[in-house]
């Protein structure tokens, strides 16, 4: 048997990221065991060799000690699987230019009355990628 590094593993996004974020912020605020959690959402750019490269597009995500969690595509599978990366190179490697961080009672309070987001214009504008 070969070993895979996780660095090997691929992965690609599920196309539903606010849903995924709010399905995940529930599951995390509800055990309470990351009170300082924050769904981020935010404006970044398709990186060299994608498809829609240098487009600007939202995206949502989790972080919370250091971490952006987020929930992705096991590309060798189809598998959908929780993924995380240090923020600093996950900032770098998608090119994030804009967020805005919702705390807990910001998120629930949001969610209730608005559905999962994106809840700012800014975000609503790039939330679908230029079709190709």
């Amino acid at each position: 048997m070969v070993a895979v590094s996780e660095a090997a593993v691929k992965y690609i996004g599920t196309g539903r990221c606010f849903e995924d974020a709010a399905t995940m912020a529930w599951l995390v605020f509800s055990c309470a065991k990351h009170p300082d959690a924050a769904v981020v959402h935010g404006l970044c750019v398709f990186p060299p060799g994608h498809p829609d490269e240098g487009e600007t597009f939202s995206h949502a995500w989790l972080e919370w000690d250091g971490k952006v969690w987020e929930y992705a595509i096991r590309s060798s599978d189809g598998e959908k699987v929780v993924d995380s990366a240090d923020s600093k190179i996950f900032y770098l490697a998608y090119q994030v230019r804009e967020t805005t961080k919702y705390s807990l009672s910001q998120f629930l309070r949001l969610t209730v009355e608005k559905g999962d987001g994106p809840w700012e214009e800014l975000y609503k504008r790039h939330r679908n990628p230029p079709a190709r």
